[in-house]
């Protein structure tokens, strides 16, 4: 049997502290890119996204029920903005401004007209909100509008801060009036329109290529990801 000799226990030291120090090595690898992962998870990023028409707009990534106080307040003030500016005209096919000729909807009361973009901007509402609000519309939307004699335009004031009330829901107040001009630059008649909307987070849904100008604007209006759920008028 070969002796175990003083030389040999001190390689096998080396060789045991060698292995050690490499593994300890690793480890604090490891755990360095362990924090470096969980600060670049921990960043804001953003991705450059280019729209079909070429233009390219910065995003970050949010939850899916998810919305910034920005985006709530432009989608509402947008869309409210649709909805109630009326001035009696439309864009055909060809870029042409012609006369709006309204579009027909079924009341209580029978047959109203409501202008074509606010059936448009109503498809950012809620589908059960949708049809009894443009009811609303046709009752607020003056003669004149079709024959281009009255034009209507929604001037709004201040828009509040979202307040989330429930998860992917928010109520926001908005402080406007309804400006009827029929001849002239000055409004011949002032209506308060002070309101309480509440937005609720939905699904984005991708716009078709090929489609007809009403069904891209359809889609459109529903890229921001948010639907109105109400719109009630403010309680004093």
């Amino acid at each position: 049997m070969t002796p175990f000799t003083p030389n040999r226990f001190s390689g096998l030291a080396w060789l045991l502290s060698g292995s050690l120090g490499v593994n300890v090595l690793i480890l604090v690898i490891v755990v360095a890119q362990g924090f470096a992962i969980r600060n670049v998870g921990a960043k804001d990023t953003q991705t450059l996204v280019q729209m079909h028409d070429g233009s390219a707009y910065k995003v970050q990534p949010v939850a899916a029920e998810s919305r910034t106080p920005k985006v709530i307040k432009v989608f509402t003030t947008n869309t409210l903005t649709q909805l109630f500016n009326w001035n009696g005209t439309i864009v055909d096919v060809e870029g042409n401004k012609i006369r709006d000729p309204g579009i027909e909807i079924e009341t209580s009361e029978g047959r109203a007209k409501v202008p074509t973009a606010s059936v448009t901007a109503s498809f950012a509402l809620a589908e059960d909100f949708r049809l009894p609000f443009l009811e609303k519309i046709a009752e607020l939307t003056p003669s004149g509008v079709f024959n281009h004699s009255t034009q209507v335009v929604l001037i709004i004031d201040n828009v509040s801060e979202p307040q989330e009330v429930a998860t992917g829901k928010w109520r926001l107040k908005v402080i406007s009036h309804l400006a009827v001009f029929k001849r002239g630059l000055s409004p011949e008649q002032t209506i308060p329109f002070y309101r309480e909307i509440t937005v609720q987070a939905t699904s984005t849904p991708v716009v078709p290529t090929g489609e007809t100008p009403l069904e891209q604007a359809v889609y459109t209006v529903r890229q921001a990801g948010l639907i109105i759920t109400d719109i009630r008028p403010i309680e004093n």
